[in-house]
């Protein structure tokens, strides 16, 4: 019952925001929106007013941006916390690897990402290689901030989610975009084959998590907090 309620409130959110609007009237209305979500269009492709509607705007192309390392972040938002992992148990987050993934991964490291619904909502390769596959599983849509990680045993495993899995010369990296309460769309854009660090992936239609994780130990330089797409991790 409960997952029927949240798809029925995900699908009203997402009819509502699908809604077009007038031209003449786009930049005073997107403008109030943008103002109350905290929403910075500078870097965006498009002018306020050629978006139609306001999806279009929460899922907004951004200007190519230079990728400064060969570990980059997957999203803008929070860096939320990384760690390492043994026997497939990821504490931190109560989750294993092997239903958080869809495939056992006995150890590693991970790293967490929440994008707000004024953040940039698309989603880049953090590494290069070889994306393998790209696989949906289905599941719940609960929150996925800080009351809804506290609440929920193993959010990121029950929650609704895509995994992309890419071979890279050092192991396999586990991009996974995590749904949650009203984000009834996850929506890769690419396909299998050769990626490179900050190629798209796939777009949220609202706020979300993105979870990654290696098949390997980590160290990562840089703080958790405020974070760009293609910044060193």
């Amino acid at each position: 019952m409960f997952r029927i309620i949240q798809k029925t409130s995900g699908a009203f959110i997402g009819l509502l925001v699908s809604i077009p609007c007038p031209r003449v009237l786009r930049g005073v209305i997107w403008g109030a929106l943008c103002k109350l979500f905290k929403m910075d269009l500078h870097d965006s492709v498009l002018g306020i007013d050629e978006f139609r509607t306001f999806q279009e705007l929460f899922t907004r192309k951004v200007k190519r941006r230079e990728i400064r390392g060969e570990v980059v972040s997957p999203s803008d938002g929070k860096f939320i916390q990384w760690g390492n992992f043994q026997n497939g148990e990821l504490p931190k987050i109560k989750c294993t690897a092997g239903k958080l993934l869809g495939v056992p991964v006995a150890s590693g490291s991970y790293a967490l990402f929440y994008l707000a619904p004024k953040n940039y909502h698309r989603v880049h390769s953090p590494v290069s290689g070889t994306l393998e596959s790209i696989t949906r599983i289905n599941g719940m849509f609960y929150p996925v901030n800080s009351i809804g990680m506290r609440l929920v045993n193993g959010l990121f495993q029950v929650n609704e989610r895509v995994v992309f899995k890419i071979n890279t010369s050092s192991g396999f990296v586990y991009v996974v975009m995590v749904g949650a309460l009203n984000v009834g769309s996850i929506v890769p854009t690419i396909g299998e084959g050769s990626i490179s660090a900050g190629d798209e992936i796939g777009y949220f239609g609202l706020g979300s998590s993105v979870l990654v994780v290696w098949d390997r130990e980590m160290s990562f330089k840089r703080d958790t907090g405020d974070i760009r797409y293609g910044d060193s991790l």
